[in-house]
């Protein structure tokens, strides 16, 4: 058995995508952070504990029926699903879903060969030696992944800073034909 031990802050390693629990017909989904447009208190509750929570903090939650569910308050379920109790599940990140493409693995699998994993030159035993490979190959399939994400999202961006940018030009241009075109009293009365 492996010697490494190591603990994760909850919200910092993945979670189930979406749990099922037992007050709720529908399925509840991992997400980052919800906030009711139709509150007008400003004020937000776990509909499990019925106590206030913070919008900016990730919750389980159904878009149906507007149940929100700290991640505390429905551990149980989440407990089950990390020890795969219930069989295989989709992970999720705060920030991001886990899900990888062929694109996304190639490039995650080149950036990985770019790297030694280990250093030859230290001489450790076996034991020593393959448990510090596993941790360096784990933080280096983070390291990637996390990369890959941050060029994704870098992307996206820029996209929609550009369709702005088109936007705004567009609007320029119609104002520009306004002001050269003014509206007269005999457009307005018709």
């Amino acid at each position: 058995m492996c010697g490494v031990h190591f603990k994760i802050h909850l919200l910092c390693g993945p979670l189930p995508y979406t749990i099922k629990h037992e007050s709720q017909v529908d399925c509840l989904t991992f997400e980052d952070s919800i906030v009711e447009d139709d509150d007008p208190d400003d004020e937000y509750y776990c509909n499990t504990c019925e106590e206030l929570r913070d919008p900016r903090v990730c919750v389980y939650y159904c878009s149906e029926c507007k149940f929100v569910a700290h991640v505390h308050c429905v551990m149980s379920e989440v407990v089950s699903l990390l020890k795969g109790e219930r069989g295989g599940v989709d992970m999720r990140i705060v920030g991001a879903p886990m899900t990888i493409g062929e694109d996304e693995e190639k490039e995650i699998s080149d950036s990985l060969d770019q790297h030694d994993y280990y250093d030859e030159d230290e001489e450790e035993d076996d034991e020593d030696e393959e448990i510090k490979m596993k941790k360096t190959w784990l933080t280096k399939v983070t390291r990637s992944y996390f990369r890959f994400e941050a060029k994704k999202r870098e992307s996206e961006m820029s996209a929609k800073v550009e369709a702005m940018l088109r936007e705004m030009k567009a609007l320029q241009q119609t104002v520009r034909s306004y002001d050269k075109h003014p509206i007269s009293e005999m457009d307005v009365c018709r």
